[in-house]
């Protein structure tokens, strides 16, 4: 979620607008799994994290049930069970709301490179850089 989109109030915007359609779908019931994007997910985690009381009512109130969220799911395996239900989520989209599901700066990128993964993060500006090693100020 480091894309510069994520910055952008617009594309936020459109999030928060899509994550609605989302919850909406999610009383359709016609998937096991209905797949966000990565727009939609940080609106749906940001959403949980704001508050699981209010986030259960609300969604007791759109869709008479609770809305799991199961980040567990990460096999990304042609036919497998997250690109199938992907795929079904695009056709379900398309169907109910007569656009693509795709967003650009939404979608998964691949894994993020080894450096993601190290412990030595600055602030530069707005931005954030890997320093690879510990800083001067934790070396020994």
């Amino acid at each position: 979620m480091s894309d510069k989109s994520y910055s952008s109030d617009l594309f936020l915007r459109q999030g928060c607008d899509n994550y609605s359609k989302f919850i909406q779908l999610m009383s359709k019931k016609e998937h096991k799994y209905i797949v966000p994007t990565y727009q939609i997910d940080l609106m749906w985690h940001t959403h949980i994290l704001s508050s699981i009381h209010q986030y259960h009512e609300h969604n007791m109130k759109v869709n008479d049930t609770i809305m799991n969220h199961d980040d567990s799911l990460n096999d990304r395996t042609e036919g497998g069970a997250l690109d199938t239900n992907f795929r079904a989520m695009k056709e379900l989209w398309f169907k109910v709301y007569n656009t693509e599901y795709s967003i650009p700066g939404g979608m998964y990128r691949g894994e993020p490179p080894k450096h993601f993964f190290e412990p030595y993060w600055v602030k530069e500006g707005r931005n954030m850089k890997c320093l690879h090693e510990p800083p001067k100020t934790l070396r020994k």
